[in-house]
């Protein structure tokens, strides 16, 4: 006999993407819109735009730790961030859902420009936070699976994200002059705590089947 898994609908995770998607077309379309319709851009338009800045924040406009997320300077910046989100967000969300991977996408942000304020004296834009704090959460999840449920199927599937964790991080540090390291670090200390204490694991019931 062979044990199934079978799957409880109310607490089972989605195979769809949906959070990740749709946070991947809202950083593309808000990058269409700063560009469009000269494609070109002021020397303030990242300001005007919303993007983190110290003094704003003492201002009283806490809502730019939501906007400077979604801000990006150029192509490459919004490419490969997006590029990371879907491929940690691809290994995660299944095994989540949307509204857990919606938190964490929240709890990410947070962690992001908390750090960012408390230690960074300039300005910063972009989804970077986000993708390290998908990273960490990635991190969690592998030795809590492995540790706590044992479950070697689902730890499998994690082994090939080392290497994203690789070229995500060497794209990130290759100019050292416009990388907010404690951004980085924020999101991804955000995403290790959630993956610890936010996160329930889905629980799958597993019993004998007579094959």
């Amino acid at each position: 006999m062979e044990p199934t898994a079978q799957e409880n609908p109310e607490t089972t995770p989605s195979k769809q993407l949906t959070a990740t998607i749709g946070l991947i077309a809202t950083i593309v379309v808000v990058y269409i819109l700063t560009t469009f319709p000269e494609f070109t851009r002021p020397a303030d338009w990242a300001l005007e735009w919303g993007l983190f800045h110290p003094k704003a924040i003492d201002a009283g406009q806490w809502w730019r730790i939501v906007t400077a997320s979604v801000l990006h300077a150029d192509i490459a910046h919004l490419a490969m961030n997006g590029f990371a989100i879907y491929i940690f967000g691809s290994l995660i969300e299944p095994a989540l859902g949307t509204r857990q991977m919606l938190v964490l996408f929240i709890v990410s942000t947070i962690g992001t420009w908390l750090l960012s304020y408390l230690f960074l004296p300039s300005s910063s834009l972009g989804a970077s936070g986000i993708g390290y704090g998908l990273m960490g959460a990635c991190f969690t999840l592998i030795l809590r699976v492995q540790w706590l449920t044992g479950n070697k199927e689902f730890l499998q599937s994690l082994r090939g994200f080392g290497l994203y964790v690789l070229i995500f991080l060497a794209w990130n540090y290759m100019d050292q002059t416009t990388v907010n390291l404690w951004g980085h670090l924020g999101g991804f200390i955000a995403g290790v705590l959630y993956g610890l204490t936010g996160i329930q694991l889905a629980k799958v019931k597993v019993e004998p089947s007579d094959s």
